[in-house]
């Protein structure tokens, strides 16, 4: 068996020498991606995160976009952590429900839906995430038996290999760190987690 071990690991951890496994191909997260099309079979679940989302941003612009009134509003039924910041990150894709059952049912009351409604919702919401666990160990699993019984002569010797995440069609790499800049470098958030080409900088 090969010696490499799949670990999370902080940017500011990361040095010479050290692998990093990224997706090929696709800026779409893997995790999400697998989820989408193997986990959730109705499609019900994201139409539920469409809905309440769709109805946060109603509530927004009944209030002239005005971030900081929508924050007191909630505020004042209880969601004491409306902030701003907080908001905005409600409105994002990448956000499913808030961290307490209670607080998002109160936030779904707010929105104005119905107790059954806020119970679908919510419960939709805890099986996306639930999916998303679950794609995370399929990738895992499926990079730990790559790392184990696959010829790494190529990463070794060019500093990068590309594979294939089993039957998912998904390509994915494995990339030696050659060096590390010590400036930090300003890039549009569409470019994180991936491999940049000269293209990405120059045209």
């Amino acid at each position: 068996k090969n010696k490499l071990t799949l670990r999370n690991k902080k940017i500011n951890d990361f040095k010479r020498g050290d692998v990093v496994f990224l997706r090929i191909g696709s800026s779409r997260d893997l995790v999400v991606d697998i989820a989408d099309k193997q986990l959730l079979k109705s499609g019900n679940e994201k139409e539920s995160q469409k809905e309440w989302k769709a109805q946060l941003e109603h509530q927004l612009r009944k209030r002239f976009n005005d971030m900081s009134l929508l924050s007191k509003d909630l505020k004042k039924v209880g969601i004491t952590h409306a902030s701003s910041n907080n908001i905005k990150n409600w409105m994002s894709d990448n956000n499913y429900m808030l961290d307490n059952d209670d607080i998002f049912l109160k936030l779904l009351n707010f929105l104005e839906f119905s107790e059954e409604e806020s119970n679908r919702i919510l419960s939709d919401m805890k099986k996306i995430i639930s999916s998303h666990q679950s794609a995370s160990k399929i990738i895992k699993d499926q990079l730990t038996n790559i790392i184990e019984t696959s010829n790494l002569n190529e990463l070794e010797n060019t500093g990068s290999q590309e594979f294939q995440i089993g039957n998912t069609g998904a390509k994915v790499g494995l990339f030696i760190i050659q060096a590390i800049d010590k400036n930090d470098l300003k890039i549009p958030r569409r470019y994180l987690d991936r491999i940049l080409d000269k293209s990405d900088f120059y045209g």
